[in-house]
């Protein structure tokens, strides 16, 4: 279920989201039962790799294990951030 988990996140990438649905996944790339594919779900749920939405089969990804983006944007964007409130408060 984690190689599910990884190729849907390659497939949409800068983003905080993914959507994973049995019915979607293609069984030549990864060969999994139905059951075996809900066990994994909860247990990536379980473990904190993804949490939940309100959206059905849509999950937020854990930065902490998968960080779904370019780390260096992402610092440059938070110093700028803390930069302009800096500048800000004075």
């Amino acid at each position: 279920m984690f190689e599910i988990l990884y190729r849907t996140v390659q497939e949409f990438k800068d983003t905080d989201r993914v959507f994973l649905a049995y019915a979607l996944e293609d069984q030549n790339i990864v060969n999994i039962s139905e059951s075996t594919y809900y066990r994994g779900m909860k247990e990536l749920l379980n473990k904190g790799f993804i949490a939940e939405t309100t959206v059905q089969n849509s999950y937020f990804i854990n930065p902490a294990f998968i960080f779904n983006g370019d780390c260096l944007s992402f610092v440059k964007s938070y110093v700028l951030t803390k930069s302009s409130s800096i500048k800000e408060l004075k």
